[in-house]
């Protein structure tokens, strides 16, 4: 938007479309259901549906799932009961059985720079992470960390398993916490001096 365009997905689109030819508001979602499911598939979901009769109309699952992630297996996010619901950022729902949803242990940064080469956004995720490590926030910010679209590429590629994405998650929440926290007291002080 700070150049003038806006990027949107196909569904984006499409629903766009439909909205100002019928005036209908979202109110259903195109979902992909894989993983250890009887039958994966792309379905249409009312918003509002829970996930477990989501996967009950795919046939249940084949194994008890360790993992239920809302969203695809880069930038998704588990979710904590099949009571969730559909909402409209659902795109995707992934049950992962036990093998797939096993984590390795995360081990010491090797300095090998695959994160950095894997970067779409061209940042250096090893010092972003490092001075979340050390809690230097700030410092996160002269590496561009609010530029970080969350796509989990870094993560993906690491060998030692640093869940970077995360890293860089906490250390954008505390970037924007500490500058709400400095536009309130800026505004308190200006109604101050303004009586």
């Amino acid at each position: 938007s700070e150049v003038g365009v806006l990027v949107h997905n196909a569904a984006t689109a499409a629903f766009l479309a439909g909205y100002f030819r019928t005036g209908m508001p979202l109110v259903e979602k195109v979902i992909t259901v894989d993983g250890c499911v009887k039958e994966p598939k792309n379905i249409i979901a009312p918003i509002g549906t829970p996930l477990h009769d989501i996967f009950s109309f795919c046939g249940g699952f084949t194994e008890a799932p360790e993992k239920i992630v809302m969203g695809g297996p880069m930038m998704g996010v588990a979710q904590f009961s099949l009571d969730t619901t559909v909402v409209k950022q659902t795109n995707a729902l992934l049950a992962l059985g036990a093998r797939a949803a096993h984590v390795r242990p995360e081990s010491v940064c090797l300095k090998c720079g695959k994160c950095v080469d894997a970067c779409p956004m061209s940042l250096a995720p090893l010092f972003i992470s490092a001075c979340v490590e050390k809690r230097m926030i700030e410092d996160t910010e002269k590496y561009h960390v609010a530029d970080c679209v969350e796509c989990g590429c870094c993560s993906f590629v690491c060998p030692s398993r640093i869940p970077l994405v995360q890293y860089f998650r906490f250390a954008k929440s505390e970037i924007w916490a500490r500058e709400r926290e400095k536009n309130a007291a800026d505004q308190a002080k200006e109604r101050f001096e303004f009586k």
